[in-house]
């Protein structure tokens, strides 16, 4: 309530109150969201002495000069934090895409059609609906990244890929873009989004694009140098190469960014919403699993047909042992977390 007009000489006149002045309290009753005429009422109702709180003009103008001063301060120093890391993402995505696209087209050459079939194609889609829907719905186990982790997912995919093609390419001086070249950078891409499942909500879309790239280049030095030549194993479905590596390069990058703090514990919630989602990516990762543990054994249909009959044999048993065991440990209820991860 502000004083619009005061009788000259009389007692709120001779008191120092003033025109303009912001009325705060009357007898220790707070005007905030006051009418006039409830201010009025206090003091025609109050016996003996009147006390009025009032802020001066003066006052009135100070404070709207301070908090306009703090605000333009809060916009100068403390800018939206999309906008503030929009430039150095988009600046690294268009750098890769420059020195990807300069590289494969000075060193790179189409492989020899005569080893293109059109099994590799099902293959290479099979790996991707994995890649793109599977991983990515399975990554919306969190309610407030479900959108991130479906859309991102397909960024961090085709990022990493690029990478694998040239990195790979380097280390086995194998230039050439083919569907095994495209498949085994699918393998890398699958590895990456691995350890996505431990970063989602920890890092930044900047810090995963930036550890898209490193870990496309780690990958290809543990897979090209200690795997297939050190160790000189025999890595049928990526046991090494892609589960354990992306598994353990997630939590050492989790282990870095530190200890989750308190006040973003909440963000970590799940929602019946978000587990259906991630239940769909589930269905979708174990309806092609078999393909991907295949696809590297398509050469000789002895081996794949064993691949295949004995990862489909995998899959059904571990479903029923992880309901079975699911509502054993959940007091007759089915835990979600269980379904989405233990029936892969």
């Amino acid at each position: 309530i502000s004083v619009a007009k005061i009788r000259d000489n009389g007692l709120a006149a001779r008191s120092g109150i003033r025109v303009g002045d912001r009325v705060q309290e009357i007898n220790g009753v707070s005007m905030e969201n006051k009418s006039s005429s409830d201010a009025a009422n206090l003091i025609r109702e109050s016996h003996g002495d009147v006390i009025i709180t009032a802020m001066s003009v003066e006052e009135i103008f100070s404070e709207m000069e301070v908090e306009e001063d703090v605000t333009e301060k809060g916009n100068k120093w403390f800018p939206d934090e999309a906008a503030l890391s929009s430039f150095p993402l988009g600046f690294v995505v268009v750098v890769l895409q420059v020195v990807a696209a300069y590289v494969i087209f000075t060193y790179f050459d189409y492989g020899s059609v005569g080893d293109f079939t059109t099994q590799q194609y099902i293959i290479y889609r099979d790996i991707m609906v994995m890649l793109l829907l599977g991983f990515g719905y399975l990554m919306t186990f969190l309610e407030k990244y479900g959108l991130g982790a479906v859309g991102f997912t397909m960024l961090l995919t085709v990022l990493n890929m690029e990478c694998n093609l040239l990195m790979e390419g380097y280390f086995t001086n194998n230039f050439t873009i083919s569907m095994d070249s495209i498949i085994n950078a699918e393998f890398s891409a699958a590895a990456l989004l691995i350890s996505f499942g431990a970063l989602i909500g920890r890092a930044s879309p900047l810090m995963m694009v930036m550890i898209s790239i490193v870990e496309a280049l780690f990958y290809a030095i543990n897979k090209v140098y200690i795997v297939f030549g050190h160790i000189n194993a025999e890595d049928v479905g990526g046991t090494i190469t892609i589960h354990m590596f992306g598994a353990y390069f997630g939590l050492a990058c989790a282990s870095t960014l530190g200890p989750l703090k308190k006040e973003f514990a909440s963000n970590n919630s799940a929602s019946r919403v978000s587990d259906v989602f991630s239940l769909i990516g589930t269905t979708l990762l174990w309806v092609y699993w078999p393909s991907f543990v295949g696809a590297t054994e398509t050469g000789v249909p002895a081996n794949e047909m064993h691949c295949l009959n004995n990862t489909i044999m995998a899959l059904i048993g571990s479903t029923g042992a992880t309901f079975l065991l699911s509502q054993y440990l959940n007091e007759g209820k089915f835990d979600a977390v269980h379904v989405q991860n233990s029936t892969l």
